[in-house]
């Protein structure tokens, strides 16, 4: 990673390790990203960009990116157990009690298929931004955004839930989704991986949507 002041053409360059999966001290697999600590000798306009060589010597280069370094520059890392992170807990929290317990008291058949078509569209047109944001930003990456974690398939899912043709199947996908979805989701909540991308960015709002609609939705499920 270098970085380079424009205005007096110093530069920075920062090693950096790709991160890795260790178990009692020994890497058992490197994962497909990396990340840097990089303190700057002094305040301005820095243009960043970083290079990767892989293990058969292809070279690629990020394009560079100008970032403003000041104390009074504002900290948008999301750290857990903050306001950032109460905040959203909160909202999504008054939510799960409120929806259930007013379509349970409800019990209207038009009701419940006007909420199961809202939560199916909040679920899906949240992740369409989100991968069109992360392509936009040129951040894309197969192993991170594609739908193949236990929330990406939920998400997935609990469409498919809601409108099966059959009983069956939709009872199915009902007691997979109960466990697979709310604790897969619930961990993602409590232990967010949100890292650098905190409020106000896309990655936070796009993280806590789809993570507290997916329990909203197999909440729903079970009262109505």
């Amino acid at each position: 990673m270098t970085a380079e002041d424009p205005a007096t053409g110093a530069t920075l360059t920062v090693p950096a390790e790709r991160l890795a999966v260790k178990y009692r001290g020994v890497t058992a697999f490197l994962l497909s990203f990396w990340r840097a600590e990089v303190t700057f000798p002094s305040d301005g306009a820095w243009q960043m960009g970083a290079r990767a060589i892989g293990v058969d010597g292809t070279r690629v280069a990020t394009a560079p990116r100008t970032v403003t370094v000041s104390p009074d520059a504002r900290l948008r890392e999301f750290r857990p157990w903050t306001p950032i992170h109460f905040a959203p807990l909160g909202l999504l929290l008054v939510a799960w009690v409120v929806l259930p317990l007013v379509v349970r008291r409800a019990n209207d058949p038009r009701l419940n298929a006007r909420v199961a078509l809202a939560l199916s569209l909040v679920l899906w047109v949240d992740e369409i931004i989100y991968q069109i944001y992360w392509f936009g930003v040129q951040a894309w990456s197969a192993p991170i955004h594609l739908l193949l974690q236990m929330c990406g398939i939920s998400i997935l899912l609990i469409p498919l839930m809601f409108y099966a043709p059959s009983d069956r199947a939709r009872r199915f996908l009902f007691e997979l989704l109960y466990f697979w979805g709310l604790g897969g989701a619930l961990q993602a909540l409590f232990a967010p991986d949100v890292g650098f991308h905190g409020f106000p960015e896309m990655k936070y709002f796009g993280y806590f949507i789809s993570h507290g609609t997916i329990i909203l939705s197999v909440l729903f499920a079970a009262a109505a």
